[in-house]
């Protein structure tokens, strides 16, 4: 026979405790924090740290934020000016893939299943795509069909992706993402930058035609898909007893596993920081010649740079050159601000210099 017990009320939730989540029954675990970053510690706690010997369904969903891939460039994969003006947070997965954007219009999930020595993660994968479609065609979606190892299309457009991280003899998490009314011209206006002659030895993200469900059925809330999803979870668990928690972000904070990767991956140095070595140029005609401003990164850091430009005032570009030898200076523009320090050192009240710098940095500060 089955179980359910309800969601507990926020304003009277308990202290969700590691041994709660560590419990030996069937779960079905909601994050109402939107913070992306919370949310995905919170997953890897629970893949990495915990002890789950029982399957485990974690939703989730996120506020607007772009989220790339271990191996990711971000000034390759964003545009990184938009997103800082307009409050888009970025995140970087310690799994590998491709960048996706997400709003509140996006509902994850995270299927945590223990394995034995005889099971195998074809099994599990095989198992909760079942699930997602029983849940899907719950909601009216019911041309929702497999499609590829990873996704689940509807009429030939995407609505779901999956990815999988799979430990032998310990367990399998098979996570993604459903997209219920997500902003596609926000992804449009984030995603991608036409960055001229960038060279990156990191992953390149994939385009697909998508989907929204609100295109299916205009009712469909993130909270009835979960609870479809949730339905659909339970119908495989069946004569199992299925206990539901809600975890809210104070709550989250509170289990030390959770606030020591949050705290790491957090940090700049971890979002933006650990980008592989790229190199890239910019090029514009100013009224008083042709620029072009190349410059190399690692580590997230301008390691060296070269100016080309057929300006009558060599001096200027021979100055800038000099310092762009080797500045080893953050990619951001505060960093670039230090490279401008010098040459108004060497500038002093030439204002004709000071205007060729002012034209190169709004140049570099489209890209940064």
């Amino acid at each position: 026979m089955q179980a359910l017990i309800k969601n507990p009320l926020l304003s009277q939730a308990r202290c969700i405790s590691t041994n709660a989540l560590n419990s030996s029954n069937v779960k079905v675990v909601t994050s109402t924090s939107n913070n992306i970053i919370l949310n995905l510690a919170t997953e890897e706690y629970l893949f990495e740290k915990s002890k789950v010997l029982h399957p485990m369904l974690f939703l989730w969903r996120n506020d607007k934020t772009i989220v790339i891939g271990k191996h990711q460039n971000p000034w390759k994969e964003c545009r990184i000016k938009e997103m800082e003006h307009d409050g888009i947070n970025l995140a970087r997965r310690k799994s590998g893939g491709g960048a996706v954007y997400q709003d509140l219009g996006n509902t994850c999930f995270s299927f945590l299943d223990p394995l034995d020595e005889s099971s195998g993660s074809s099994d599990f994968k095989e198992y909760n795509i079942d699930v997602l479609i029983e849940a899907l065609k719950s909601l009216g979606a019911t041309k929702a069909e497999k499609s590829g190892r990873n996704d689940i299309v509807i009429e030939g457009k995407k609505v779901s992706g999956s990815a999988y991280k799979f430990n032998p003899g310990s367990r399998i998490l098979h996570h993604g993402t459903m997209l219920i009314n997500l902003d596609k011209s926000a992804a449009n206006k984030y995603l991608s930058p036409n960055l001229a002659k960038l060279k990156s030895k990191g992953v390149d993200s994939v385009k697909s035609r998508i989907v929204n469900l609100v295109e299916i059925d205009s009712t469909i809330t993130h909270e009835r898909f979960c609870e479809a999803l949730t339905k659909a979870y339970k119908n495989k668990h069946k004569d199992k007893l299925v206990e539901e928690l809600a975890l809210n972000e104070d709550e989250l904070h509170k289990i030390p596993e959770i606030e020591e990767i949050y705290n790491e991956t957090s940090t700049w140095q971890w979002r933006f920081g650990n980008t592989p070595t790229f190199s890239y140029s910019l090029e514009r005609r100013f009224d008083w010649g042709m620029v072009e401003v190349c410059l190399a990164v690692e580590n997230a850091k301008i390691m060296n740079g070269k100016v080309f430009s057929d300006c009558l005032f060599p001096a200027f570009i021979d100055t800038l050159n000099k310092i762009l030898e080797k500045p080893e200076v953050d990619h951001t523009m505060k960093g670039w601000e230090k490279i401008v320090e010098k040459m108004k050192e060497w500038i002093a009240s030439n204002e004709m210099y000071g205007n060729f710098l002012r034209d190169v940095t709004s140049l570099v500060h489209e890209h940064i």
